[in-house]
């Protein structure tokens, strides 16, 4: 049954149809307007497919103006799985259909899926509130840190009455006071292969683990563990003020963060007069604003993967930024490595 979406919208100029709002839009010609107000008039009210394929088959004219007004997002067969009886819910699955005609597919694979939020900071915050207003399976929450003061400029479900407490047990009761109904777990330890593994075990059902950790050593850690299970993740951080998403590892055929030194130089630290020593005393510039791009690029990347096309996946065999200051999108290509350190014998012999 084809229906006008909830976020379908349609404009005309004086020479123009415009058809869809954002990435989705198209532009016509007004000289064909016929053909799409007859469809309107049809779809208003429900039209089934068989109803849909006679005004296709009228002519090439006809079909043309339905795929345009299926392709901008104004009219779909596909029904939208929630309603405004959903609270918290309702908005985020109007936003799926901006990603996807069939958000109902998309909905089922969320709904079997197990979010693992690996690192429960800044990131972690946008990220674990994000996907909780969507209807996931489960969340699991790890992370062995305390809540103090300096957090608090962007890790935004944290309070001053908060400080001291570990991140997941708070992190957790928040979501709750937004999702009662969301099954979360909690972690209240620094991840290591053991944990992870323990946790995998007795894991059911598809996961996708989000990676924020601020250490190239958790990475180290849990990569290999991941890979190993068939786990998909990604890597999410920043560069300053460039917010950092990849790469996304969704099979063996996708290169891992360490491919061909994918998270970046590694210099020669042997010598004692190496000019990295000039800087040891390096902090990150945790901020409100670079923590909100790099979540919300990573939630919009882990919708595309839900979409079940790879190819939306921007983030696969790539790291992709945000530079906070310019709004320029920059990208660092990867492949897998057959030497990687990290995947290449997992890739090559499976678990």
């Amino acid at each position: 049954m084809y229906t006008v979406l909830p976020t379908g919208k349609i404009a005309e100029t004086e020479t123009s149809i415009i058809i869809g709002l954002g990435s989705r839009q198209l532009v016509v010609s007004k000289d064909k307007r016929e053909y799409y107000k007859e469809i309107l008039e049809a779809v208003q009210f429900g039209l089934s497919d068989a109803d849909a394929n006679l005004i296709k088959e009228k002519d090439f004219n006809f079909r043309d103006a339905f795929d345009a007004l299926e392709q901008g997002g104004v009219i779909s067969s596909k029904r939208l799985t929630t309603s405004k009886a959903d609270g918290i819910r309702y908005k985020s699955s109007l936003y799926l259909s901006c990603f996807a005609n069939d958000v109902e597919s998309v909905s089922d694979r969320m709904e079997k899926t197990t979010i693992f939020v690996i690192g429960c900071g800044g990131i972690g915050n946008h990220v674990a509130y994000s996907l909780s207003s969507f209807n996931i399976k489960k969340m699991i929450l790890i992370d062995g840190d305390i809540i103090d003061e300096t957090n608090l400029n962007r890790q935004f479900l944290f309070g001053v009455e908060d400080i001291g407490k570990p991140k997941v047990d708070v992190l957790a009761k928040k979501i709750h006071s937004l999702r009662p109904d969301l099954d979360i777990q909690t972690y209240n330890d620094f991840v290591k292969s053991g944990i992870l593994t323990k946790i995998l075990d007795e894991t059911s059902g598809p996961a996708v683990a989000v990676l924020s950790g601020d250490s190239e050593d958790l990475l180290l850690n849990i990569c290999p563990i991941l890979i190993e299970n068939r786990v998909p993740f990604l890597n999410v951080g920043y560069l300053n003020d460039i917010s950092v998403i990849g790469p996304f590892w969704t099979d063996t055929e996708d290169a891992c963060p360490f491919c061909f030194n994918g998270l970046g130089v590694q210099e020669d630290l042997s010598s004692e007069d190496s000019l990295s020593n000039y800087c040891s005393g390096y902090q990150a510039p945790s901020c409100m604003v670079n923590n909100s791009f790099a979540g919300a690029m990573a939630v919009s990347d882990i919708i595309n993967f839900w979409s079940g096309d790879k190819s939306h996946i921007k983030s696969v065999n790539k790291r992709v930024g945000f530079a906070n200051s310019t709004f320029e999108i920059l990208n660092v290509p990867l492949r897998v490595d057959s030497h990687c350190p990290v995947c290449s014998s997992i890739n090559q012999h499976g678990k």
